[in-house]
């Protein structure tokens, strides 16, 4: 993936009215990955936080224990709890297929935060991560289910 392709993911991630210095900065700060198979590991539980996943293409699971926890597909920011909080991982996070992700470190992470004028992005990260703890804390059941 060129960097022109990954500004382009980017652009369609991020909220529309988003510095295009900032989209640059992130994607020449970030790492992008291919997961090619099944199975490989984002986090494993006890992973110190160092930096999040933003699913390009693909999907991840959460997996605690023998049972899936969260299923997340394109948009999803994998670990970015983990980061704000500064606390380890406590579950693993593994692809299901083959899967393209952004990673950005948390070095990355403050240097996108200072540039990120107005806190639209901050704003979009904080959005998420409630939506994903709402919609674990009202319907577990949809959420889990054996892997």
């Amino acid at each position: 993936m060129s960097l022109e392709d990954i500004k382009e993911a980017l652009r369609n991630l991020l909220p529309p009215m988003v510095d295009e210095a900032l989209v640059e900065n992130l994607a020449l700060q970030s790492s992008h990955i291919i997961f090619e198979q099944k199975d490989e590991f984002l986090f494993r539980a006890g992973d110190l936080s160092k930096g999040f996943y933003w699913v390009l293409s693909g999907q991840v699971v959460e997996k605690v224990s023998d049972k899936i926890s969260v299923l997340s597909n394109r948009g999803a920011m994998v670990g970015l709890e983990e980061l704000l909080e500064k606390r380890k991982h406590i579950s693993d996070w593994c692809t299901t297929c083959k899967t393209e992700v952004l990673f950005i470190d948390s070095r990355c992470f403050k240097n996108f935060e200072k540039l990120d004028v107005g806190g639209l992005v901050s704003e979009e990260l904080a959005h998420r991560l409630v939506q994903l703890k709402d919609a674990c804390q009202s319907n577990p059941s949809v959420l889990i289910r054996p892997a």
